[in-house]
């Protein structure tokens, strides 16, 4: 993964100082790494069954990469103006709690910004006999997430969809509700 990471931050310098592209903010290393960097809790068996998810690389392995990642743009002079981006987790509520606060513990001590994607509707009906994906609602969970992050360190939502109740609809997000 690491000669994979030296191409990235090179891509990103190259946009920057050769081709004079200076409008990428964030960088995130791996997209929704919650179902291939798993950490081991109750929930996290439940939704992840080992012999569904077998060899998965443990946490740790996630939050050494994203360090050497985000060492690597201070090296080269990318950060602060591209931020790296953690978590990026997109299961369940509960799921991305666990996350959210798993990666503000481990990354506690980095300038990291946060982010996550949505895929629930707001009908607390769709999650009725399954509490493992219970949802209180984008507004009350992005609360929670404030009062996880505090009100200062960005919390970025850059994948959603209210409409489509999961991967059901050709066009997620596409409809009477869709965003």
């Amino acid at each position: 993964v690491e000669p994979l990471i030296a191409a990235m931050v090179a891509l990103l310098q190259r946009l920057r100082d050769t081709e004079r592209l200076r409008l990428v903010s964030w960088v995130t290393l791996y997209n929704e790494p919650d179902s291939m960097y798993l950490h081991d809790s109750p929930l996290a068996r439940a939704v992840f069954p080992a012999d569904k998810f077998p060899n998965r690389p443990p946490f740790p392995d996630y939050v050494r990469l994203n360090r050497h990642f985000l060492g690597l743009l201070k090296q080269h002079g990318l950060y602060p103006g591209i931020r790296l981006t953690v978590a990026d987790t997109v299961w369940g509520h509960p799921m991305r709690m666990e996350r959210l606060k798993l990666c503000c513990s481990a990354f506690a001590e980095d300038d990291v910004d946060y982010s996550y994607h949505n895929y629930n509707p707001e009908d607390p009906a769709f999650y009725e006999g399954n509490p493992n994906f219970a949802y209180p609602g984008m507004a009350e969970e992005t609360q929670l997430f404030r009062k996880i992050l505090g009100p200062d360190r960005p919390l970025l939502l850059w994948e959603f969809n209210a409409a489509a109740k999961g991967f059901g609809a050709f066009f997620p997000g596409i409809g009477p509700h869709g965003t």
